[in-house]
């Protein structure tokens, strides 16, 4: 008699409990996963201006940039540094 109250007692509580835990994990699981996503929100709103600056920045930068410039002081083996430029270009 002693075991059986014992038993109906312990259970439900142990299932109650083990239920609680579970859909406490899984709350804390979402909640960190809203938070990750917010701030990752509020970084790209932040961060948008500032890439666009930069994408700027280099597209300016490889507008002054003459093709030559960039086979200057590679080695051209027999090749004239003209025609590799023209070669780079036709390929790229």
């Amino acid at each position: 008699m002693n075991l059986s109250l014992l038993a109906s007692i312990v259970l439900p509580s142990l299932i109650t409990g083990g239920l609680a835990y579970y859909f406490f994990m899984i709350h804390l699981k979402n909640e960190d996963k809203r938070r990750s996503y917010l701030l990752l929100k509020e970084n790209r709103k932040q961060s948008l201006p500032i890439r666009l600056q930069a994408f700027e920045r280099v597209t300016l930068f490889l507008e002054r940039i003459n093709p030559s410039q960039l086979f200057g002081p590679c080695k051209t083996f027999g090749r004239k540094q003209r025609s590799l430029c023209f070669a780079f270009i036709k390929y790229n």
